[in-house]
This record gives structure tokens, C-alpha cells and sequence, in this order.
């Protein structure tokens, strides 16, 4: 347990009148091996548990999570997790709708797809084809089957919460799950 951030978390609730928690924070692994799983368990779910226990001390009952889509098997709308990163990304989620139902948190749930943007130094589709570009690579080799991509542009994400942030301030009580999707994109 990192008793630092805790503090300071508590710290920042006694010093500050805050009305809406964004919970941004995940610690992602695609492969994972059980020697990891304790430390996604805390930082995926502990981690936020303790987040909301601290909120509802302070009387603060607003929380946005950002999900995954790879909680939902890549494409469909229900359940069903790709690795253990997306298992403990659900496993809070479970959480949140305790928290929404019996302690009456708004809860909005944003799902995100696979987000792109400016800086980002990932080895994702647009990093890779750009890179290889730059090296003067204009032919490159897929499966023969298409390749389905859903692409999220962050400052759609940066929209979703602004959206999200106005919904829960202005309701009293909410309790939603959202998929922020942009068109598919088949190569």
C-alpha cells in the first residue's frame, strides 16, 4: 500500500471542498503472469477502493472511471475480458455500481477504445505505419483477413468527460455506463 499517495489524497480532501472524483489512474500489463497479479489487484481495484472510501468520508459522491473496451472481448457490448489487466478493470467497475446503488454515488462509467493522440510514443497502428514511412517502408505485410480497428482520438475522450463532468453535476444521482467509439476503421 502506498501510504504517501493515500495522504496525500486524504490531505487534498480535508484542504479542498471537491465535488467530482475523475478516476484516470490503471496500471496496464497486456501479458500478465501471476507473479503480477498482486500488484494489478492493488493499483486496479485496492487503489480505488480506497479513493472512494476517502470520497465518501468528505461527502464527495461524483466519480467518472475510465474503462476499457478489452473488458468487453474487443468489439461486443458485454462482458468479457482479454487478459487480467481488463478483469481487474471490471472487478472495480462491480465495485463502483456497490458504491452507486448502496452508498448513492453517481457513477459514470466511460469505456474507452483504442486512444490516440499527439506525444503518445506507444507502439500503436498510427506509430508503427509512420515510423515506417519515415524509413522509407511504403509496402507493408497484414493477415489476409481485414483488420478491424476502433480509434479514439483523446480530445474526443477530454469531450467525453467535459460531457460526463456537466451530467453529474447537474443530476443528482447517475449511474451509466458509456462506450466512447468513434467509426470503425477496416485496413
Amino acid at each position: 500500500c502506498n501510504i504517501i499517495l493515500i495522504n496525500n489524497l486524504k490531505l487534498c480532501f480535508e484542504n479542498n471542498k471537491i465535488d467530482i472524483v475523475l478516476h484516470l489512474a490503471t496500471n496496464y500489463q497486456k501479458f500478465t503472469q501471476p507473479k503480477d497479479y498482486q500488484v494489478l489487484i492493488y493499483d486496479n481495484i485496492s487503489y480505488g477502493i480506497k479513493i472512494l472510501e476517502i470520497m465518501k468520508i468528505h461527502g464527495c459522491k461524483n466519480i467518472i472511471n475510465i474503462s476499457t473496451y478489452a473488458q468487453y472481448g474487443l468489439g461486443t457490448e458485454k462482458y468479457s475480458p482479454v487478459n487480467f489487466y481488463a478483469s481487474t478493470k471490471q472487478a472495480f467497475f462491480d465495485l463502483l455500481q456497490y458504491f452507486g446503488e448502496k452508498e448513492l454515488f453517481s457513477v459514470i462509467n466511460l469505456v474507452c477504445y483504442d486512444v490516440y493522440g499527439t506525444g503518445d510514443k506507444r507502439k500503436k497502428i498510427f506509430n508503427i505505419l509512420n515510423d515506417a514511412i519515415k524509413k522509407g517502408k511504403n509496402e507493408f505485410i497484414m493477415t489476409e483477413s481485414e483488420q478491424i480497428i476502433h480509434l479514439l482520438h483523446i480530445s474526443d475522450v477530454i469531450e467525453g468527460l467535459r460531457v460526463a463532468i456537466n451530467l453529474c453535476l447537474k443530476e443528482k444521482y447517475v449511474n451509466e455506463t458509456f462506450f466512447l467509439l468513434n467509426d470503425s476503421i477496416k485496413l
